[in-house]
């Protein structure tokens, strides 16, 4: 078995603690002036979904994005597909279609698309 799978295996407690954390580099980083790095940003993000607040997520993202700050492709897939997979296929095609579009000037990469198109239709993804 795989040791350490991430923010699955986080307690309560440890989750809270790494939000707040999270919020605060997050917070020190817009008041010195500075964009977050797109890394930082990203641990922000994870931190966010293992918390269960996917719709702060996507708030997040959207604040970025606005702030011309530097968002890495692996922040709008994992957000996406985190919604796919808790059956928000709304707001996972609003970040695939929209909002990943206007912010990189370019289509979601494919691979990201197939993951959730595997999400929506588990029949389809069975059958390969």
């Amino acid at each position: 078995a795989e040791q350490n799978k991430g923010e699955e295996d986080s307690s309560p407690e440890d989750v809270s603690r790494h939000m707040t954390a999270a919020r605060e580099v997050m917070k020190e980083a817009r008041n010195s002036g500075i964009s977050a790095s797109g890394e930082i940003l990203h641990q922000y993000l994870r931190t966010l979904c293992a918390a269960g607040l996917l719709e702060e997520t996507v708030e997040a993202l959207k604040e970025a994005v606005e702030r011309d700050e530097r968002v890495l492709m692996e922040s709008f897939s994992l957000i996406a597909v985190r919604h796919a997979k808790g059956g928000d296929f709304d707001t996972a095609d609003y970040i695939c279609k929209e909002l990943y579009p206007s912010a990189c000037g370019e289509e979601m990469p494919r691979n990201v698309i197939g993951r959730i198109i595997n999400l929506r239709d588990p029949k389809k993804r069975r059958n390969k």
